[in-house]
């Protein structure tokens, strides 16, 4: 909104406020205007003491406000804009810690949106944990929030129409009320499977597993890569497979075997982008 610092300062009544913006890594640009290169003049303390508002058309000493601005994504945000920040990381929660804001926090507060008391229902940590797992996608708990909500209000239906119903919930009652699982999470298998070797991957929503799998067929020597790679994990599989070729007398392999067979790489759900430099050691 145009002028809107200036206001804001106008409304806090004081030179040296605090100011938070949300989410800045979806700020955009389009033709009304590009409000991610205005924040660089913002933002950077060597300018920011004589700041032009060309809104409210006059001068004014930023230096003195402290910016705090939140983002999801760093990958959004253009460098220039980022070069003038310090970047504070804020992990996502992991399952330990989600279990005890359900516990503590989330549950009894949907009991009392509902009209329930705290002793509606009984849900156990491994119960938590199932349902984190299966149902939720997120480093945060709002997925995790809108899914005890859900349960609370099936249990809440119950209650008012008389039905009798299990207060101490199992896995059963937890698949009746939200349906099969939804995200199914891909378990470690060892790498006992010739060809078959387990990655890590970071993802915005948490950590996952990723499977590397590759397979031989007759041919000319072709290195086949698929399942959505970026152009940083494709270099890793071809350096991979130039280190194998050229420390072929090291691993005691027939340099002739390299024209004779066709390498596949292939990692699973192809439909999502994979990139990042971390993947060159499970590629080789």
């Amino acid at each position: 909104i145009p002028g809107h610092i200036i206001s804001g300062i106008k409304r806090a009544g004081t030179m040296n406020p605090v100011f938070l913006f949300d989410e800045i890594d979806k700020m955009g640009n389009d033709y009304r205007g590009d409000p991610a290169s205005a924040m660089l003049e913002v933002l950077d303390p060597e300018q920011n003491n004589a700041f032009y508002d060309n809104f409210v058309e006059h001068e004014f000493d930023l230096s003195k406000v402290l910016f705090i601005a939140t983002a999801n994504t760093t990958s959004t945000i253009s460098p220039a804009l980022l070069d003038r920040m310090e970047l504070i990381n804020v992990s996502g929660y992991i399952i330990e810690e989600k279990v005890e804001i359900a516990r503590r926090h989330l549950l009894p507060k949907e009991l009392k949106n509902h009209g329930l008391g705290t002793d509606a229902i009984k849900v156990s940590k491994k119960l938590f944990e199932y349902m984190i797992e299966n149902y939720t996608h997120e480093s945060g708990v709002r997925e995790l929030d809108k899914t005890l909500a859900k349960l609370v209000r099936v249990i809440a239906r119950k209650v008012a129409i008389g039905d009798a119903y299990n207060k101490t919930l199992t896995v059963k009652d937890i698949e009746d009320i939200l349906g099969v699982p939804r995200y199914i999470k891909d378990k470690y298998q060892g790498n006992e499977f010739a060809g078959v070797v387990t990655g890590l991957a970071w993802t915005a929503v948490g950590g996952e597993i990723l499977f590397v799998e590759t397979s031989l067929s007759k041919g000319k020597g072709n290195l086949t890569l698929t399942g959505n790679l970026g152009d940083v994990m494709k270099e890793s599989a071809v350096i991979a497979m130039e280190y194998i070729k050229s420390h072929s007398d090291l691993l005691q392999l027939n340099p002739e075997i390299f024209e004779k067979w066709n390498v596949h790489i292939h990692v699973p759900e192809g439909a999502i982008p994979k990139d990042g430099p971390s993947a060159g050691v499970t590629m080789a």
